[in-house]
């Protein structure tokens, strides 16, 4: 007998948390009993998530109007063919192409990564994502925000709120066994450049801090539409700009501090902060959505205003001066996020929900 395919949905591979996470979780659910499959979208000249099917639909021109007809042509041919027995879509982007190619019979899982940008707050656009959620038989959300917005904007009832937060493996981030005594500290960032992750905030911050006299060096870690815009900065303040890099859990060990600068809009719960604390790295964020889940201000990072500039810096520059205080903060982050964010725990969520939907 054939074991049911649950496929995962993604809209397209990209060098992110949110791809490497489906690509882990899809390894650890993938079993005799049920099998796990991923399908991207559209295409892309990134291998991330090592997606076992890619539609690569070349965006057309009615993509311009919300909805690429050739991607939902290409995803009802290949849903046809694979025959799945569940559909988790990871973002509201494939929950819209689901809503139109999946055979209603099949269930599907909503699953929100983030709380929505304001765009989502205008009427028409509310109207349609309380329709999209209505296709879904359960809304999975990454942190408590994530589904008070889907319960409060979009009118998800409760009975369909299911909470898996993220999870990242404490056998691939993992603290550093020893760091040079006589190394300076590093503040290191790492995420997408775009507006919306800040990264001149960052450098606002490497700047204060200089002008403080904080001994310490700094990495930008990442890529994005900001890049180019950002480097000169960067560089003429002593940040390493890195660019995209594979080897995120090596430059994890090697941080004593990361700087994460976000704005609300779009997050859910960053999964940096997990692979920060499981690295043995206190985190100093601003206050967005799943910071307080995953952070415990005072004890394993700090949580400051989305617009503080002089507490964040405070808040960095507490930490950079102080090796006690880096190495306590640091040992109670993976303990904390060891217990309450691996992977293990997260793939656990996902297997009992996809049991549930099968058995019904």
């Amino acid at each position: 007998m054939t074991a049911p395919l649950v496929l995962h949905v993604l809209p397209i591979d990209l060098p992110r948390g949110a791809q490497r996470y489906a690509r882990d979780m899809r390894i650890a659910l993938d079993g005799a009993a049920v099998s796990h499959r991923v399908l991207t979208l559209f295409s892309s000249e990134h291998r991330e998530l090592q997606a076992d099917y890619g539609l690569d639909v070349v965006p057309g021109r009615t993509k311009r109007l919300g909805l690429d007809l050739g991607a939902v042509v290409a995803l009802r041919k290949k849903l046809r063919e694979l025959q799945p027995a569940c559909l988790v879509a990871h973002g509201s982007q494939p929950l819209k192409y689901l809503a139109f190619a999946a055979p209603t019979r099949v269930p599907v899982v909503a699953y929100r990564l983030g709380i929505a940008h304001q765009a989502a707050h205008r009427p028409s656009q509310r109207l349609l994502h309380t329709a999209l959620y209505r296709r879904a038989l359960r809304v999975a959300g990454v942190s408590n925000e994530c589904l008070e917005e889907a319960h409060d904007l979009f009118r998800v009832a409760r009975r369909k709120l299911v909470l898996i937060p993220n999870g990242r493996d404490p056998e691939r981030f993992f603290p550093a066994t020893t760091k040079g005594a006589g190394d300076q500290p590093r503040l290191i960032f790492i995420g997408h450049i775009t507006a919306s992750k800040r990264p001149d905030f960052y450098l606002d911050v490497v700047a204060d801090l200089r002008a403080q006299n904080v001994a310490f060096e700094a990495q930008m870690v990442g890529d994005g539409p900001l890049l180019s815009s950002v480097r000169e900065r960067a560089e003429q303040l002593g940040v390493e700009v890195m660019g995209h890099r594979s080897d995120v859990p090596e430059l994890m060990r090697a941080a004593s501090v990361l700087a994460f600068t976000s704005i609300p809009d779009g997050e859910g719960m960053p999964g940096v902060y997990i692979e920060a604390g499981l690295s043995g790295v206190p985190v100093v964020s601003t206050d967005v959505p799943g910071a307080r889940t995953v952070l415990v201000d005072g004890q394993t990072g700090f949580v400051v205003g989305v617009d503080d500039r002089s507490g964040f810096v405070a808040r960095t520059a507490e930490l950079l001066q102080s090796p006690a205080r880096l190495a306590e903060m640091g040992k109670n982050a993976r303990a904390r996020c060891s217990e309450e964010f691996s992977l293990a725990r997260s793939v656990a969520r996902w297997s009992e929900l996809i049991d549930e939907l099968l058995d019904g």
